[in-house]
C-alpha cells in the first residue's frame, strides 16, 4: 500500500498515526484498556510500524498518547472509543506537531 501511495502522490507526505485503544468497562463504572481488542490493535499496529520503519515515514502514536489518558475517561461513560476533548485536543497537538515537522523539513 505505501509503494502504492507513494507511486499515486509523488509528491505527498505520509504520516502513520497508530490506531487507539478499545477501552473496556468495569462493574463500578471505571474504564480499563484491558479489553481483548487491543491485543489485535497492538499487533496490527505493530505489523504497519515495521512497514513505516522501513520506509523511514514519520509516525504519530496515537496509541500511547490514549494509554497516558485513561484516567481522563468519565466513569460510567458507556462509550468505548471516543475520548474527550481534552485528549482530542493532545491528539491534534501530536498530529499538528507531524505536520509541522514534515512542512519544515520540505521548506529546507
Amino acid at each position: 500500500m505505501v509503494t502504492f501511495l507513494k507511486q499515486t502522490a509523488p509528491s505527498t507526505k505520509f504520516i502513520w498515526v497508530r490506531c487507539t485503544p478499545y477501552r473496556a468497562l468495569q462493574p463500578d463504572g471505571t474504564h480499563t484498556l484491558d479489553n481483548p481488542c487491543n491485543a489485535r490493535i497492538v499487533k496490527y499496529n505493530g505489523i504497519v510500524d515495521s512497514v513505516i520503519n522501513k520506509e523511514g515515514l514519520p509516525e504519530v502514536d496515537l496509541y500511547a498518547i490514549a494509554e497516558n489518558q485513561i484516567h481522563t475517561v468519565s466513569k460510567g461513560s458507556p462509550d468505548l472509543v471516543h475520548w474527550g476533548p481534552e485528549v482530542s485536543r493532545l491528539f491534534a497537538a501530536a498530529i499538528i506537531k507531524a505536520i509541522e515537522a514534515q512542512l519544515e523539513k520540505k521548506g529546507k
